[in-house]
């Protein structure tokens, strides 16, 4: 499904992944965010930032920076 995902259905995709019990679907989320989001997803790649998950920080404070460069 990530692979298939576009500008008109990242979000649905995104708010699956981001609440998700496994750490990579959350993982997947932040990279959704960081190719497709505007600064609306900020508070939510901000929540993520802090997960328990190192890999899931990596890609939600790398996500954060592309995505506040964008605004």
């Amino acid at each position: 499904m990530r692979r298939r995902v576009s500008d008109s259905n990242w979000r649905t995709l995104f708010d699956a992944f981001s609440a998700d019990e496994l750490a990579r679907h959350r993982q997947w989320a932040c990279e959704l965010a960081e190719r497709f989001s505007g600064p609306e997803i900020l508070p939510v790649l901000s929540r993520l930032s802090s997960d328990p998950d190192g890999h899931v920080r990596k890609a939600a404070t790398r996500a954060i920076g592309t995505v506040s460069s964008r605004s």
